[in-house]
């Protein structure tokens, strides 16, 4: 029992890891440049009054979720009271301790630029039912938004993948020792 147990947690570790860094990478080189480029401001804004409150609480479960589950999976590994000290000794614990570092970051990042920009674009967008936005480029402060929004997801996708390969390492590193 406590085999499938391990497994069922170690399984939710691992697909949440997946929705989160696949999701950045879905938002940032699919869904965001084509509402950036290819949809009129009138349709732009309805999307992402739709999407936005969505894909923060999509990273703000997945990201944590993905955190915790690592932590617990570890746990069951090498005891809980054993976790600290396995981040200190060999490759597999020097791996996993880079790979919670990298997401910490990831999560502040998503926490402290993603979620504050995307909401304070939504309060800048006109509200279901109001006068349709002009024609033309979006205001200079929407489009810093927007900026600092695409940097962001490029860091955080730049961070996923290195802490996918971390978690490679880490697996690797295990399997041979």
């Amino acid at each position: 029992m406590a085999d499938a147990y391990h497994l069922v947690i170690r399984f939710i570790h691992i697909l949440s890891g997946v929705v989160w860094v696949g999701g950045i990478f879905l938002w940032s080189m699919i869904i965001a440049p084509a509402l950036a480029k290819g949809v009129t401001p009138q349709v732009r804004g309805p999307v992402m009054q739709a999407l936005i409150p969505r894909i923060s609480r999509y990273f703000g479960i997945a990201g944590p979720l993905t955190i915790l589950t690592g932590l617990w999976t570890m746990g069951l590994i090498v005891g809980f009271d054993g976790i600290v000290p396995a981040f200190r000794g060999g490759e597999w614990g020097i791996a996993l301790g880079a790979a919670l570092v990298i997401t910490l970051v990831m999560l502040v990042i998503a926490f402290g630029i993603v979620i504050p920009a995307g909401k304070r674009m939504l309060q800048m967008m006109p509200k279901p039912g109001a006068a349709p936005p002009p024609a033309g480029p979006p205001p200079p402060e929407m489009m810093a938004l927007g900026k600092r929004l695409m940097m962001a997801a490029m860091a955080n996708m730049l961070l996923g993948t290195l802490a996918l390969l971390t978690m490679v390492w880490a697996v690797t590193a295990r399997t041979i020792s």
